[in-house]
Parts: C-alpha cells; sequence; structure tokens
C-alpha cells in the first residue's frame, strides 16, 4: 500500500510539473471511491465525464475524475474536458450534484496548475449548496484565503462538530486567531472524552502548538489507559518528543504491563522510521540506564535489559557531507566520555587526535589516509573495549564502544578500500 501511494504521489508530482503550479494545498488523497471504477475501461470513464450525466451518474463523476488525475494522468484530458463555467443562477437552488460538479472540476484544474482555479474556487464558496460551499472554503482556508469567517462561525454556532475543524485554519488568521483559540480551548476544557480532547487539540494545531502542549499537559496529569492514548497521539505530532516521555512515564506509570509498552523496539526505531532515532541517541541511553527498576521480574525491567542490549546507532543522512560525520564522531567522543562510558581523559584525547587527522586527511583530499586512521580509532576503541584484563585506567562501556564503534564503521562505509 505504501509503494502504491508512494507511486500516486509521484504521478501527482508529474502532472504538476507538467502543467503548471499546483493551486492547492494537497492533504491526504480520498481515493476510497475509485472501487466504482475496477470494472471500467478508460474509454468508458473518459465518456462519464464527457456525457456528464448527474442524476444517474452523481457518484462516479468526481470517481471518474480521480481516477484520471490520479491514476491514469490523464491531464490533458481532464484539462480538455473539465468544464471550469460556474452558473450562478443556481445558487439558490438545491443542486447539489451540479454544485459538487463544478467543485470537483475546479478543485482538480487547479492541481493541474489553472491560473483560474483559485478565484473560481471563491465564486463556488459564495454561491453552492451548503456542503459543497463548506468544501470550498475549506480548501481555500488551506491556501491562507479566509474570506468567509461570518459564513463559518454561524455555522460553528448551530453545529460545532461539523464546523470546528474549518474554522481552526480560520485560527490562522490574526483578525480571528484569539477568538478561534478561546471557542476551541473552552471546548476542550468541557470535553468530557479523550477522544474528544485528542480531536480538539489536532484542531488547535493546525494554527498554534498549544495543541501539543494542552496534550501533554493531559498525558502527565493522567493515569493509566488514558496516560497511553495520549502518548499515542503525541508520537504523531511530536515524534521527537517522545524519549523524555517515556523516561516520565517509566518512572511514573505503576501498571507494569502499561509501562513497558512506554519502551519501542529498537530495532523498530532503528529501521521503520515510526519513533523517534532520538531514542537511540546517548542522551536517550543515559537516560534508560540510570532509571532504577527494583522488580528484576517485571516486563518493564526485561524491556529495558533489551532496549540495551539491542540497540544500534542509527545511520546517518546519505546526503550528510563524511566530514561532517568526522566531526559528529569527534562529539560522540566527548558525550561518551561524559557519561563515563569511556575513560580517562588521556584516552579521550587520544581518540580525537586520530580523528584530527583523519579530518586534515579528508580535507587535503586523501581519502585513502582519512579511512587508515578512521580505521585505527575503530581498533582502538575494539580492542580495549575487549581488554578486559587490563588494569590501566583505560575502558569502554558496551554502550560507549556502540557509538563509537559503529559511528566509525558508517564513515568507513562511505571511505574508498586500499
Amino acid at each position: 500500500m505504501k509503494i502504491i501511494i508512494k507511486m500516486i504521489l509521484l504521478i501527482t508530482l508529474i502532472s504538476t510539473i507538467s502543467y503548471g503550479q499546483n493551486m492547492w494545498l494537497r492533504g491526504k488523497i480520498d481515493l476510497g471511491s475509485l472501487h466504482m471504477m475496477s470494472n471500467l475501461s478508460v474509454d468508458s470513464i473518459k465518456q462519464i465525464i464527457v456525457t456528464v450525466d448527474l442524476e444517474s451518474q452523481n457518484l462516479l463523476y468526481p470517481a471518474s475524475v480521480k481516477y484520471l488525475y490520479y491514476i491514469q494522468s490523464d491531464a490533458e484530458f481532464l484539462l480538455d474536458n473539465l468544464n471550469s463555467e460556474i452558473d450562478t443562477s443556481l445558487s439558490v437552488s438545491e443542486n447539489s450534484a451540479y454544485w459538487y460538479k463544478v467543485y470537483t472540476n475546479i478543485f482538480f484544474r487547479g492541481l493541474l496548475g489553472d491560473n483560474m482555479a483559485v478565484e473560481k474556487m471563491k465564486i463556488i464558496a459564495n454561491h453552492a449548496t451548503y456542503l459543497t460551499r463548506l468544501l470550498a472554503i475549506r480548501t481555500l482556508a488551506e491556501i491562507g484565503i479566509y474570506d468567509n469567517y461570518s459564513f463559518v462561525i454561524a455555522g460553528y454556532n448551530d453545529s460545532p462538530e461539523l464546523f470546528i475543524n474549518l474554522l481552526a485554519w480560520y485560527g490562522n488568521d490574526s483578525r480571528y486567531k484569539e477568538e478561534v483559540k478561546s471557542i476551541i480551548m473552552n471546548k476542550i476544557v468541557s470535553s468530557s472524552t479523550t477522544s474528544q480532547v485528542i480531536m480538539l487539540a489536532y484542531d488547535l494545531n493546525i494554527f498554534s502548538n498549544e495543541g501539543t502542549i494542552l496534550l501533554d499537559t493531559y498525558f502527565e496529569n493522567n493515569l493509566g489507559e488514558q496516560r497511553y492514548d495520549y502518548f499515542f497521539e503525541l508520537g504523531i505530532i511530536d515524534k521527537d518528543g517522545q524519549p523524555e516521555r517515556s523516561i516520565f512515564a517509566l518512572q511514573n506509570e505503576t501498571n507494569d504491563t502499561l509501562r513497558a509498552k512506554y519502551l519501542p523496539n529498537p530495532f523498530e526505531v532503528l529501521n521503520y522510521g515510526f519513533e523517534s532515532k532520538r531514542y537511540i541517541e546517548p542522551s536517550f541511553i543515559n537516560l534508560l540506564k540510570q532509571l532504577s527498576i527494583s522488580d528484576t521480574n517485571s516486563l518493564t525491567y526485561r524491556s529495558k535489559k533489551q532496549f540495551l542490549l539491542l540497540f544500534v546507532p542509527a545511520q546517518p543522512d546519505s546526503l550528510k557531507p563524511t566530514i561532517d560525520l568526522l566531526d559528529n564522531l569527534n562529539n560522540y567522543v566527548d558525550s561518551v566520555f561524559n557519561y563515563t562510558w569511556l575513560g580517562d581523559l588521556t584516552f579521550s584525547n587520544e581518540l580525537k587526535n586520530i580523528l584530527t587527522t583523519a579530518k586534515t586527511n579528508l580535507q587535503n583530499g586523501d581519502s585513502l589516509a582519512c579511512r587508515v586512521q578512521v580505521k585505527a580509532f575503530q581498533d582502538l576503541v575494539d580492542n580495549v573495549y575487549k581488554d578486559s584484563l587490563n588494569t590501566d585506567p583505560r575502558f569502554v562501556t558496551i554502550e560507549g564502544w556502540k557509538f563509537l564503534y559503529w559511528n566509525a564503521q558508517y564513515i568507513l562505509d562511505r571511505l574508498p578500500k586500499p
């Protein structure tokens, strides 16, 4: 499924580049209606758009346009056949099929770079039937056009659940920000369920990070399943803030089964990208090591032990220059020493001197000499780690070894072999 979505996004990008700049802010792609196209040929789908029989094909029409845009990438046909004329005399009618067809045409013409799409979307926002007006106003609000506040606030007063998300978009306008914020905050305070608080915090986050701050407060002040629900949602909107929340929950949650869930699988952190890479940085590992868990038979204790055993430092961004990786490894030496995973200061300076020479070699264009130095760094770390019988002050713990050995290896993987 992920591959299909990526292909669709690529097709969309190609279409927009070829035919002009996309007029809209693209959110989630709604492909739910495309199942109706499964038994139709491309020619039959095109005929639906050409004939425009709204009485019998009011659902097939928008699905056909989506299919030709996202799946077939037939921008030329769409630009030739999506009629952009608007009959405003129908403004007071209940011809919802007509107005939704007009919205569909203008929206997809905007995706294809029609410069008139924005102005025509404004006409729809002021003349269409009720639900289509909502779509048009939302589409305009997403690109920073906030011309329909009186309609939106009146709609919110009549139907808060239907309008709350659209109202949140108007919070991006300085004219309405404080009023919108006050409305949403009051609604959050009066909410009776966790799911309501979370949804409203998402709305607040549209124009202010106070939604995240608010969820943080609810996360800290709740217990059990409710706390974990807030933690889960915060992982979506503020992934890199999760390691600190994990430590907080590991220190404060009393339910052992729930508490263990706050520590992710290090393999998933490294490979899948759903969890923050900050979970496998020295600062988090240090906090986790310091965390005292008295019950050695608990699930949390086993999870902590497994995490410290299995974690591996993340590979660097492939676009990051090798010289920056040398600087980062130099910083890792300082971090490892400060966390007492490496001793002593003389040994720390010895390692840093090797990296200084490696960096000089690389700056002078001698990547082979740089490789020799990085390999010497790696071997020294490895040998000291393995030499448990040596009585001198030098040592490297398993945590220090992982950060220094593996990050040296990531650099070696980039350098040419002799």
